[in-house]
């Protein structure tokens, strides 16, 4: 039986927005990105006293994995650190993913409505196995959206930082997407 998950290292900078919290205590925070918002994970050694914590509004770095559930399709984000901007610059640990950063590219697959039924789902899948097949998994990032506003050419799909949205996309398409833009 093989391995359904897949995990990568990332560095990101953005706007912390706030934070998400579960029965009164902090799981995770939303952080505002050039790639969008993120949901990231907060493991218990993170979470510290809420004073400890930095601001929602004040742009930080966050590091950590990047876990891809190739049997659910899901990818989860949880941190390893956190920091206000430039405030770890000088670690080597850190210094090396950040440099993989700007290269990090994001595509986003809509997952719902008419793109849903017209096989978003089936390219959700693909992408994930595409992106590890080729060897991409550390220079794009994957998301599921909401609508894209073009529901009856669905399933649509965006690429980033390129900003070019395909339309009735299908799964077989997307090695070729995948090559396309990132060879």
């Amino acid at each position: 039986m093989g391995t359904h998950k897949q995990t990568t290292h990332f560095a990101l900078d953005g706007c912390l927005q706030d934070y998400i919290y579960s029965k009164g205590k902090v799981k995770g925070l939303r952080l505002e990105t050039s790639q969008g918002m993120l949901l990231i994970k907060l493991p218990k050694a993170l979470r510290g006293a809420p004073h400890s914590l930095p601001q929602p509004g004040k742009q930080i770095q966050v590091w950590g994995e990047r876990i891809i559930n190739l049997k659910k399709a899901r990818i989860k984000l949880v941190a390893s650190a956190i920091s206000p901007v430039g405030q770890l610059q000088g670690s080597s640990k850190h210094s090396n993913i950040k440099a993989s950063k700007r290269e990090l590219a994001c595509i986003r697959v809509c997952q719902k409505g008419g793109c849903r039924k017209r096989g978003g789902k089936g390219v959700w899948e693909r992408l994930i196995v595409a992106v590890q097949e080729a060897g991409l998994g550390d220079r794009i990032q994957l998301q599921q959206t909401n609508c894209m506003g073009k529901c009856k050419a669905g399933p649509n799909l965006k690429i980033t930082p390129h900003n070019i949205r395909y339309q009735k996309v299908s799964p077989h398409q997307i090695p070729e997407l995948l090559q396309h833009h990132f060879s």
